[in-house]
């Protein structure tokens, strides 16, 4: 298996947010970053170029082979800020809802602003996501 281009790097996430497109999208990335490392209690890490992700876990592939991959993580996107994760969450599709009109795409939320959605509703969203992933952590190595 090649090895993954999705590291952690010793980038400086400020300087990351710094490089916005804008003050808004800077000030979103400020606010999600605090919301994740609040509920990850983990400082954020530049994961390649442009994901930032909190804490780590080893990802399982179907091959055996394992990987570390943030607990947690987002991304500015041009388009979009994509947060990486949250599927784990007890009532995730209940819980998307509440913070429309984010949506799912590949398996990741997609949000144009943070002032689009219910910041409190993607607070227990990520609260729920990380102690979904958490739970299914500990439980897989029960086994």
């Amino acid at each position: 298996m090649p090895e993954p281009k999705t590291r952690p790097t010793t980038a400086s996430v400020a300087k990351h947010f710094a490089s916005q497109s804008s003050a808004e999208r800077r000030a979103d990335c400020e606010a999600i970053a605090r919301l994740l490392e609040a509920a990850t209690k983990a400082k954020p890490v530049m994961w390649g170029d442009a994901i930032v992700g909190f804490g780590n876990e080893p990802v399982v592939y179907a091959d055996g082979s394992t990987m570390d991959w943030p607990l947690m993580a987002f991304a500015s996107r041009a388009q979009d800020i994509v947060l990486y994760n949250l599927r784990g969450a007890d009532g995730f599709k209940e819980r998307l809802a509440a913070i429309a009109p984010a949506k799912l795409k590949g398996g990741c939320v997609h949000i144009k602003r943070l002032a689009d959605v219910d910041e409190k509703a993607l607070k227990a969203l990520i609260v729920a996501a990380v102690k979904g992933r958490k739970q299914k952590a500990k439980d897989s190595r029960k086994k």
